[in-house]
């Protein structure tokens, strides 16, 4: 088997995690091949909607529910296009009878493995079934987009796969389907696939493996005072200082503004609280991240960069941080995966992603 088809089956049954990022040399090393061969096979993956780029890698692309609504609705549009083919090949006589016969084995063992709550074996049955109607069409484009889209689907709702009340449902849409092909009515067979095929209400997974999160609410209280009144209060630019001191509980900071506007450099100023943030929240979400994919991290220390553009009377913004974390790990087959996790926290960093700028990466990785 090529290295395409090898990924490819690691992805579709669920031995590659969905939230792991990958790399070509993590996944060469696995297959025991070289980067070659699974670069090349991630390119095709990505074509086929099974996977995604991320910072340092690659992860299992799992669909958002308005993405899989989508996908479900392409599938209904080619499964009637198929079904009404097979029909219409069966009735002018193109289809040998065992054809038939084994679509009908395929409805029952469908049917079957649901009541017994074997609900994978069920899904790849189902899977089965489809894919020989598609088969009976002779249609190969079709069949090979349909095998692209079962394949996002079934990975994007494999954790929403449980106990499902639409059983007898399905059984009696797979023999009405099977009625109308047996029958030689296409547009019936392209009607009642359209129907089985159609996004249900609430599409499966929704993804269950990118469920909304429950929504908390956090509230930050603080004090700032002013303690810059030199006497004469703002009377003039000069006549002031920028000294104030931000509290909470009894935690204090004592900040001003940067010596280029008048502060006191001694002090903390906004802008670097703000670089600090930044770096702090890294700082965090690194090692959160790091100790649930078994990382272990024993130094930490960053040194973080903020560019400020001052555009006169219009102000100024940030236009980038620059975050260079220089982490040390206990064993140097953690090391790949420590890069890789500093992608991972850019993603979920509050801080992060509360800025309208770009928060660059620029680590070291380092073994103890």
């Amino acid at each position: 088997m090529d290295t395409y088809l090898r990924l490819r089956a690691l992805i579709v049954s669920g031995d590659l995690a969905p939230d792991e990022v990958m790399t070509e040399t993590s996944l060469a090393q696995r297959l025991s091949v070289s980067r070659t061969p699974v670069r090349e096979a991630l390119e095709r993956l990505e074509g086929d909607g099974l996977v995604v780029p991320q910072s340092r890698g690659i992860r299992v692309h799992v669909r958002s529910t308005k993405e899989l609504v989508h996908v479900y609705r392409t599938r209904a549009a080619l499964e009637a296009m198929a079904a009404e083919a097979a029909a219409e090949r069966w009735a002018a006589g193109e289809l040998a009878p065992a054809r038939l016969t084994a679509l009908t084995r395929a409805a029952d063992e469908t049917d079957q493995l649901t009541g017994a709550g074997d609900l994978q074996t069920a899904a790849a049955a189902n899977r089965d079934f489809h894919a020989a109607i598609a088969a009976m069409a002779g249609n190969p484009v079709a069949s090979e987009i349909l095998d692209r889209l079962w394949d996002q689907i079934l990975v994007s709702t494999r954790q929403s796969l449980g106990a499902t009340e639409r059983g007898d449902a399905v059984a009696a849409e797979h023999r009405r389907l099977l009625a109308c092909i047996e029958a030689g009515d296409g547009q019936a067979a392209a009607a009642a696939a359209r129907d089985h095929s159609s996004p249900p209400c609430r599409p499966p997974a929704a993804s269950d493996l990118r469920k909304e999160p429950t929504m908390a609410t956090h509230t930050y209280d603080l004090s700032l005072r002013w303690t810059g009144n030199t006497g004469a209060g703002t009377s003039g630019y000069a006549f002031y200082a920028r000294d104030h001191e931000v509290t909470s509980g009894a935690k204090l900071i004592p900040g001003s503004s940067d010596p280029a506007f008048r502060g006191d450099g001694s002090r903390w100023n906004p802008e670097e609280l703000l670089v600090a943030s930044l770096s702090q929240c890294h700082l965090l979400w690194y090692l959160h991240l790091a100790c649930a994919a078994g990382v272990v991290v024993t130094a930490y220390a960053d040194d973080p960069t903020g560019v400020l553009v001052e555009a006169g009377e219009a102000g100024g913004q940030f236009t980038e941080v620059v975050l260079r974390p220089t982490v040390h790990v206990r064993d140097e087959s953690m090391l790949e995966q420590a890069e890789a996790l500093h992608g991972q926290v850019g993603e979920v960093c509050f801080i992060a992603r509360s800025v309208n700028f770009p928060v660059r990466h620029r680590p070291t990785t380092l073994v103890s």
